[in-house]
């Protein structure tokens, strides 16, 4: 079983969604402490990480094996979850 480790900043947005959906991406995020990589995950390009889908939110993380944690990254509409910052 993997820890789950969860950014302030993916904090800060979760607590920004609507209840429903909050309660959502929780399951989700927390599901990922047996199976880190289920199924529909998209592996991100440039070795980012990872991404769930959760309705129109996407949950954004990375996977280390070999510590055996899951670091939640953020969470984010779809239109806006895969822009880079400048």
């Amino acid at each position: 079983m993997h820890r789950l480790i969860v950014r302030e900043t993916a904090q800060r947005q979760m607590e920004r969604l609507p209840k429903h959906v909050y309660e959502s991406v929780k399951e989700r995020i927390s599901n990922l402490r047996h199976e880190p990589r289920p199924h529909g995950v998209r592996k991100l390009a440039e070795g980012f990480g990872w991404c769930i889908r959760v309705g129109d939110y996407r949950v954004i993380y990375r996977i280390d094996d070999k510590e055996q944690v899951v670091f939640i990254a953020a969470v984010k509409p779809r239109q806006s979850a895969y822009r880079r910052k400048s």
